[in-house]
């Protein structure tokens, strides 16, 4: 049985995008996991959707991108229509509602709405913001474990944090806010 899980993150270039689709992937890999990561960028240079398309498995992965999404993350109101044809009855939606109008979404699907723009704002710092969406991604992929996705966050944003090493516990803190927003 394959327990293949599609992950598609989109958004807006600059909220940290193919950041989560990074630290997805190399958490995976960590764990001795397969997993796939590939970005995509508009033909905008600049403030165009960016989208990640991110696979994780047990066995061998063997095509890159794929048609439905097990889960998708959407992060801005542009990020829905380019998104749309990946979604599927099935498909687990998480909505950044600072940013993506509820009236917009597809009806038959579940839903989990994250105020994360404006929590990062407030309560973090808006670079924190792909970090609260990695945390509510978190439970709907149980293969992952937290402890190897702390230390792809680390590997990742390790330069940050060698610079101002508060950012690292405040990091933590976003990833465990994210997760507690999807429960």
């Amino acid at each position: 049985m394959s327990i293949n899980t599609k992950i598609l993150i989109a958004g807006e270039g600059g909220q940290g995008i193919q950041t989560v689709g990074k630290i997805l992937g190399e958490a995976a890999f960590e764990q001795g996991l397969k997993a796939l990561y590939v970005p995509n960028f508009g033909v905008e240079q600049r403030g165009g959707v960016s989208v990640a398309f991110v696979q994780i498995a047990p066995q061998e992965l063997t095509y890159p991108k794929f048609d439905k999404a097990d889960i998708l993350v959407l992060l801005s109101e542009r990020s829905v229509k380019r998104s749309e044809t990946y979604i599927s009855l099935r498909t687990q939606i998480i909505s950044n509602s600072s940013l993506v109008p509820k009236n917009i979404l597809p009806t038959q699907n579940t839903i989990i709405e994250i105020d994360a723009t404006n929590i990062a704002n407030k309560k973090f710092t808006p670079q924190t913001l792909s970090i609260i969406v990695l945390g509510a991604i978190l439970p709907f992929v149980p293969i992952l474990q937290k402890d190897n996705v702390k230390k792809a966050i680390k590997k990742q944003l390790g330069s940050k944090f060698k610079e101002k090493p508060e950012l690292e516990e405040l990091n933590y803190k976003a990833l465990e806010r994210g997760i507690d927003l999807a429960k």
